[in-house]
């Protein structure tokens, strides 16, 4: 193999782990955008989102603190692709997703916090 070969498959290499890199990070950006919410309410988002998929995306597009609109973009899309089933997955993925970010970030409630 010559050495044009050799740096053309780097460059191919580089330039997949590169677009790779960017699929995590705009996955990142969404995942980041669900807010910590106490254990029990996270819990209800996912039945929600099991039972009627979106709507706990939505309900968390209304009582989050972060950024709500591409909460609620998310439960769009997720209520759109439900009759192919991927909305569905998504939905439950969702509320997975709050479930964790809730147990591993302790919620602190403002009313305890002032007293």
């Amino acid at each position: 193999m010559s050495e044009e070969q050799e740096q053309e498959k780097n460059v191919e290499i580089n330039n997949s782990y590169e677009k790779n890199e960017i699929n995590k990070m705009s996955l990142k950006y969404f995942i980041q955008t669900i807010p910590i919410l106490p254990f029990n309410l996270a819990l209800m988002i996912l039945l929600c989102n099991i039972f009627f998929p979106a709507l706990g995306t939505f309900y968390m597009a209304c009582i989050g603190n972060k950024p709500k609109r591409i909460q609620f973009v998310v439960g769009l899309l997720q209520l759109i692709f439900t009759p192919i089933i991927i909305g569905y997955i998504w939905s439950i993925f969702w509320g997975i997703k709050a479930i964790n970010i809730s147990y591993s970030s302790p919620f602190e409630d403002k009313n305890q916090k002032n007293q």
